[in-house]
């Protein structure tokens, strides 16, 4: 084997630079080996294109994982510019719902997240939630949920999360859309049913912000 090779497809191609490397030093191996002298014409033809389709397999195989490993992973951050977060809501109806934490109404404060920074408030904030109008920043990655997406898409993209469903499920309600770190978008809706002793689950339905 020839580690220099590797390293340096590896280094160019990440996963699929490696099985092409590594199946190309395989068969410049078998070749070297000048079996085929000695085997039928036929024989030696069926074993030189075997090698060649699984080469060409497995090196598809290779690269189109770091194809997913790559793209996967930059879509899994989400929409963050401007362009980007439009985008995002166009394929979803323009709206949707997304997770800001858990807030502690007695106590007047957040244990868990938040998940957002304010940017703009049209209104006097007193409770630290969020309220229709006010433009905020994601500060962590956010998938964005709609109601029974899988079975009903964008027919209930307006109700509200915790009060007309309680428990929410990837496989039902993720939508295909995520927004990143950095995203800033305006409040639709907010979502904080208030139960006493419990602490509230705060939704808010997002949508790009409006200059």
């Amino acid at each position: 084997m020839d580690p220099a090779l590797l390293e340096a497809l590896g280094k160019a191609a990440g996963i699929g630079g490696l099985a092409l490397g590594v199946f190309l030093l395989i068969f410049r191996n078998i070749i070297r080996k000048n079996i085929f002298p000695r085997l039928p014409a036929e024989s030696a033809y069926r074993v030189i294109r075997l090698i060649l389709v699984l080469t060409f397999l497995i090196s598809a195989l290779g690269i189109g994982a770091w194809i997913y490993v790559t793209v996967g992973t930059a879509s899994f951050h989400g929409a963050v510019d401007e362009a980007e977060v439009k985008k995002t809501f166009q394929q979803i109806g323009g709206t949707g719902w997304i997770l800001l934490g858990n807030y502690d109404s007695d106590k007047g404060e957040w244990t868990f997240g938040p998940f957002f920074d304010p940017v703009h408030a049209r209104h006097d904030v007193r409770n630290g939630l969020p309220a229709i109008g006010d433009t905020i920043k994601v500060t962590a990655a956010r998938h964005v949920v709609i109601l029974d997406w899988h079975t009903r898409k964008l027919e209930r993209r307006f109700d509200r999360h915790g009060l007309d469903k309680g428990v929410i499920g990837e496989a039902e309600d993720y939508t295909p859309s995520m927004l990143g770190a950095g995203a800033l978008v305006d409040i639709g809706d907010v979502s904080a049913g208030h139960f006493p002793g419990r602490q509230d689950v705060v939704w808010a339905r997002v949508i790009p912000m409006i200059h």
